[in-house]
């Protein structure tokens, strides 16, 4: 243990602008989320519903939530991952407890993230970097947006990407199965993250990660949530009803009029906007790398969808994005010959 605090000692002193950014996003996250919170701008959903069923898990009792209207919560998503967060109210019985939780558990993806960007494109790219992603709208609107379990989400992906960069398999498969217990929409990235290695021609890790993805989804939406549904209650958050009544059928939609589909994704106006907000900042760079592959599942959940607020730039909906995105920069940067070679293509770019 000394061990180990010795080295981590080390390692902030030599990446000490790092360790104070990254302190500062962290005491900007909970200034905001927490003086909300006692501004009483808390919201029943959801931080109502999460600080009913894991103080219930600190009670070595069902997930239950009155507010919900669910005896067992993995009735409604099937996020089993929040039961880590039980003993937080074991030392304090708040939801500010879960506020707290989810400004580190955000703040923490920055250390995979500078790890990866440093490799790129060496220390100093690597802290602004980690800057902007601190100061990411999405993840400022989430901090914002009380609590939500895809905080657990956004350092994990971030790792899973470090990781296949270090081709560290088995801290990869063990983030993996942590992203699947997350929520069970995340079962379509981890497929994603099996089209990417097979992309990148990691054919055998791709194929096991894509066939996991799709099975967990299969399993958690058909078996898992019907299990611990209340009376009445039915896995009711399929919200593509323009394409089809389900997963299968609406892929055979996406198929037969893929025009239609894509049409979907940028009307009405709002869509777009939220689009060029989300993708714009980075001034296209992201479109150079093939991590962007596993953002198709995130927009394709979001702007597929017929429920409107998963169009806005609002909430929580578009954090778990702003890992992926600031490495496929790193990713693009890289590929185009870094920084430097940027500068001098630049020029160039802006007189056409």
């Amino acid at each position: 243990m000394k061990q180990t605090l010795r080295r981590a000692k080390k390692w902030s002193r030599v990446h000490w602008i790092f360790s104070i950014t990254s302190a500062i996003g962290l005491l900007i996250y909970l200034v905001i989320s927490i003086s909300k919170h006692l501004h009483f701008g808390s919201t029943g959903f959801d931080l109502v519903i999460f600080d009913q069923a894991v103080r219930h898990y600190g009670e070595f009792a069902a997930p239950a939530s009155s507010f919900r209207g669910y005896d067992n919560l993995l009735g409604d998503h099937f996020h089993p991952i929040l039961a880590l967060l039980a003993p937080l109210y074991w030392i304090w019985d708040s939801p500010i407890s879960l506020l707290i939780a989810q400004a580190f558990l955000i703040i923490s993806a920055c250390l995979p993230i500078y790890l990866y960007t440093k490799k790129k494109l060496g220390m100093r790219t690597a802290i602004y970097l980690n800057i902007a992603f601190i100061f990411n709208a999405a993840l400022l609107r989430a901090v914002y947006f009380d609590f939500h379990e895809i905080a657990f989400a956004i350092p994990l992906i971030a790792w899973m990407i470090y990781l296949i960069d270090r081709r560290s398999w088995k801290w990869f498969y063990a983030c993996a199965i942590l992203l699947l217990l997350v929520k069970e929409d995340m079962s379509m990235l981890v497929a994603l993250f099996g089209i990417y290695l097979i992309v990148t021609k990691q054919y055998k890790h791709g194929a096991s990660l894509f066939v996991a993805g799709i099975a967990w989804f299969l399993l958690a939406t058909k078996l898992f949530i019907p299990y611990f549904a209340s009376a009445g209650h039915a896995f009711n958050y399929w919200s593509y009803t323009q394409l089809g009544p389900d997963l299968p059928l609406s892929i055979i939609a996406i198929l037969k009029n893929p025009i239609f589909a894509i049409s979907l994704l940028f009307v009405p106006f709002v869509k777009l906007a939220t689009l060029v907000k989300t993708f714009g900042v980075f001034l296209g760079l992201t479109f150079f790398s093939p991590l962007l592959l596993l953002a198709v599942p995130l927009v394709l959940e979001r702007f597929l969808s017929s429920t409107e607020n998963y169009w806005q730039f609002n909430f929580h909906h578009g954090a778990t994005l702003a890992p992926i995105l600031i490495m496929a920069v790193a990713d693009s940067l890289h590929r185009l010959g870094g920084v430097k070679q940027l500068k001098r293509i630049m020029p160039t770019v802006t007189k056409l």
